[in-house]
């Protein structure tokens, strides 16, 4: 189980800031702190810049940087006359490219530090390479139509597959979809990051894509993930309020749950995008007042969330998944290793 779900766990009940305490080295120390309720955290005491640490300052061939990503790079002396060994590094059937995937073990991609954002600490970009390809494509750019489509092939199948992310970070002046008639992308400084990335959101449908530095691959979903489809839904004036679940609390859940219902042990069912679908359940109801923390959220399989909603035993039933929930989130606690006298 991914130990960054202590701190989510622990952030949550304590009503702590899950993006704050994202940015920590996680297990002892941090969940002492934190279940002591005396423990802060600033983005500047854990980290001066990120974005200065990853910076781009040499400029390595892509080459070099694909073969220390743990991709092969064999193929590269091969041109269409022959083996050239001492023109393999600017091979132009590689050398270009946004993305290279070694099959079942990593994708590299090519990534414009300038389009990097940082909050609290985690790095990420917000791309969409197949919506550049189709504007490359209008204005009769096939060569970077190509390159981005491969790019967002090379990006699903990390989605798919869970296999990490690993960034070549490109300094220099970058052409943008908006102004598809400027002069091509020019990098003058590239570098390997050594932290390994990891696609935290991908929307099969329209290509929208998040990659996260130092996060895990986003394993689980649940029912507030799924879209409503292609077409556009009915629209209906409504009057009153609705409950904003936090998106950090039901992930916390999700990983909590290992894939698996914390009610019944049934796994829940692999999607089309690899994931692991489970639907996560507020005991206590909003409605009835529930907090929407990791105290009150359980992972559960879409049958045994129908039951606990609307079956004739739901009282006993909300009764039973209170104690899942504590017990889930006590063996947290154990696994932590922080002996109870030190929290007193």
């Amino acid at each position: 189980m991914d130990r960054r779900l202590v701190g989510h766990a622990f952030s949550a009940a304590q009503e702590i800031s899950i993006a704050d305490f994202a940015i920590v080295g996680w297990l002892r120390t941090s969940a002492r702190g934190l279940l002591s309720g005396d423990w802060k955290v600033t983005q500047d005491s854990v980290s001066k810049n990120v974005l200065d640490e990853i910076d781009p300052k040499t400029h390595s061939r892509v080459m070099d940087l694909v073969r220390n990503a743990g991709v092969s790079v064999n193929d590269w002396v091969n041109f269409r006359k022959g083996p050239n060994p001492l023109r393999a590094a600017s091979n132009p059937k590689y050398c270009y490219e946004w993305a290279f995937v070694e099959p079942a073990k990593v994708v590299v991609l090519n990534l414009w530090f300038d389009s990097m954002e940082e909050q609290s600490g985690t790095v990420r970009q917000v791309i969409n390479p197949r919506q550049f390809g189709i504007s490359m494509g209008r204005a009769g750019r096939k060569t970077w139509e190509r390159r981005a489509s491969r790019m967002d092939l090379c990006i699903q199948q990390a989605a798919r597959t869970k296999i990490p992310i690993r960034v070549i970070v490109c300094q220099g002046d970058m052409r943008t979809a908006e102004d598809p008639d400027s002069e091509p992308s020019h990098v003058y400084r590239r570098a390997l990051d050594p932290e390994p990335w990891a696609i935290t959101s991908y929307d099969q449908t329209t290509g929208d894509c998040v990659v996260t530095r130092g996060a895990e691959p986003d394993r689980f979903t649940d029912q507030f993930d799924e879209s409503v489809g292609e077409g556009y839904p009915d629209q209906r004036d409504a009057n009153g309020k609705v409950f904003v679940r936090s998106a950090e609390v039901r992930k916390s859940a999700l990983l909590r749950a290992d894939g698996f219902c914390e009610f019944c042990g049934v796994p829940g069912f692999l999607k089309y995008d690899g994931r692991v679908f489970l639907e996560t359940h507020h005991v206590v109801p909003l409605s009835e007042k529930g907090r929407d923390n990791i105290t009150n959220v359980i992972s559960l399989c879409p049958n045994h969330h129908r039951e606990a909603h609307y079956s004739s035993r739901r009282a006993s039933l909300r009764t039973i998944l209170q104690v899942k929930v504590q017990e889930a989130n006590d063996k947290l606690i154990e696994q932590v290793s922080i002996p109870t006298s030190e929290l007193s």
